[in-house]
C-alpha cells in the first residue's frame, strides 16, 4: 500500500526574536502552487519568503516536520493563517483519480532536491582544490603498455608509486592556480578528475610499477595525471542546510572552473576564504565605476584624461574636488551559497544574481 506523505512546513513571525524582521512573507505570494518537475526547494522558498535562505532554518523548529525534503512534483502548496495571524504552508501530497477509485503514487524517488543538484554534483563529486605541495607528492602516471600518449577505458596504466592491489583509484589532473587578484601565491590548485583505474598489481620500491585497469575515463589521461584514493575529498552532503555564517565574513570571487568571464545563476565561482561553512548563504557586491571630478565635469575613470587620473590621486579630499577620484559605493548584485570548504578558499554556488557577476565581486555575510 502506498503510504500518503503530507508535510508541513511552517513559517512562524517571532515578534521577540531577531527572526521577526528577517522572516517576512514576499508580497504577491501565491495561495495556491503546485510544484512542477525541476523545482527545488530553493524555488518554491523564493516564492514564499523574501529571504528564501531562511525557510530550512524553520524546519528545525516545527516539530511536525520528520522529512522537508520529501516533496514532490504535483503536490500543492497552500498559504493560509492561523488564528494568530501566522502564515502557514501545507504541503498536501499528489493525488490522482484514476476512476472508480482514488489512489495515490509512490514518490519516494521522485523527491525533490534543495538545490539542481545536475548542476553542481560533478563539483561536489569530482572537482577539487589542492595544495600545490600535496599534489607533487602524490604518485602520477608514467605511461601505458602501449606506445601513444593519451590513454582511454580498458588500457594498463603504470604508476610511479607502490598502490594497494585490488584497490579503485581516481586519476586527476592539475589544472589553474587559485590565487588572490594581483598575487601569484597560490591558494590551491584546480584539480579535476578525468579517470578511474584498478589496481591490477600492487608494484614496489624496486623500480616495478604499480599497474592500473582504466575502468572508465571522462576524458583522455596523459603521464603526469595523479593517483588519489576514488573517494578522497569526496564525501560531500546531498543537502544542504542553508544558514547565514557565524560572523561577518569578506571574501572576494577570484576564479570560476568554468573560466567564462561573466556568471549568472546556478553558475560556480571559487571564493577567497576557506572560513565559511557548507551552507552558507552569502551575498554578492560590485562596486559602481570610479568617477573623476575634472574640470568639465565628473566623468567616469576610463574616459577621463591621463592629467586629470594623476591629480586625481594626489588632491586631498579637503580642496575644492577639482580632479578628485570618487569611489563609487558598492551594491548588492546577488547571492550564493558555499558548498564546498578547502583551507584557504571555498567553491559557491550563484543562487540569485540581478546582474553578470564577475571575478573581482566581493563576498560578504548577509
Amino acid at each position: 500500500m502506498f503510504k500518503r506523505i503530507i508535510v508541513f512546513l511552517t513559517v512562524t513571525l517571532m515578534t521577540m526574536t531577531s527572526l521577526a524582521d528577517e522572516l517576512k512573507i514576499r508580497a504577491g505570494a501565491p495561495e495556491r502552487y503546485v510544484v512542477k518537475k525541476g523545482d527545488t526547494l530553493w524555488d518554491l522558498s523564493a516564492i514564499y519568503l523574501t529571504k528564501p535562505w531562511l525557510w530550512p532554518k524553520l524546519w528545525g523548529i516545527n516539530p511536525q516536520i520528520k522529512n522537508p525534503h520529501l516533496i514532490y512534483p504535483g503536490d500543492v502548496i497552500s498559504l493560509t493563517f492561523n488564528a494568530q495571524g501566522e502564515p502557514r504552508l501545507t504541503v498536501n501530497s499528489k493525488v490522482i483519480k484514476l476512476s472508480p477509485k482514488i489512489h495515490t503514487t509512490s514518490k519516494i524517488k521522485t523527491a525533490i532536491p534543495t538545490l539542481p543538484l545536475r548542476l553542481i554534483r560533478p563539483y561536489i563529486s569530482y572537482e577539487q582544490s589542492l595544495d600545490g605541495e600535496y599534489l607533487d607528492g602524490l604518485p602520477y602516471i608514467m605511461g601505458s603498455n602501449e606506445n601513444s600518449k593519451n590513454w582511454i577505458t580498458g588500457q594498463t596504466l603504470y604508476a610511479s608509486q607502490p598502490l594497494v592491489k585490488g584497490k579503485t583509484y581516481a586519476i586527476y589532473r592539475k589544472g589553474q592556480a587559485y590565487t588572490n587578484i594581483g598575487e601569484d601565491e597560490p591558494l590551491g590548485y584546480e584539480t579535476a578528475l578525468v579517470a578511474t583505474a584498478k589496481v591490477i598489481r600492487s608494484g614496489d620500491t624496486k623500480g616495478n610499477p604499480a599497474a592500473l585497469h582504466v575502468i572508465k575515463s571522462l576524458t583522455e589521461i596523459r603521464a603526469g595525471d595523479k593517483v588519489l584514493p576514488v573517494n578522497q575529498g569526496q564525501m560531500q552532503p546531498v543537502f544542504f542546510k542553508m544558514t547565514k555564517p557565524d560572523g561577518p565574513l569578506d571574501a572576494t570571487i577570484i576564479a570560476s572552473p568554468s573560466n567564462f568571464r561573466e556568471y549568472s545563476k546556478y553558475d560556480i565561482v571559487v571564493i577567497n576564504t576557506g572560513l565559511a561553512k557548507v551552507g552558507n548563504m552569502l551575498d554578492i557586491y560590485h562596486r559602481s565605476p570610479t568617477v573623476v571630478n575634472d574640470p568639465d565635469g565628473p566623468k567616469y575613470f576610463e574616459d577621463s584624461s591621463r592629467f586629470a587620473k594623476m591629480t586625481g590621486s594626489l588632491l586631498d579630499a579637503t580642496t575644492d574636488g577639482t580632479g578628485r577620484i570618487m569611489q563609487m559605493p558598492k551594491e548588492k548584485i546577488g547571492e550564493l551559497m558555499v558548498f564546498k570548504v578547502y583551507d584557504k578558499l571555498s567553491y559557491a554556488f550563484v543562487t540569485a544574481a540581478s546582474r553578470p557577476i564577475r571575478v573581482g565581486d566581493t563576498i560578504q555575510a548577509p
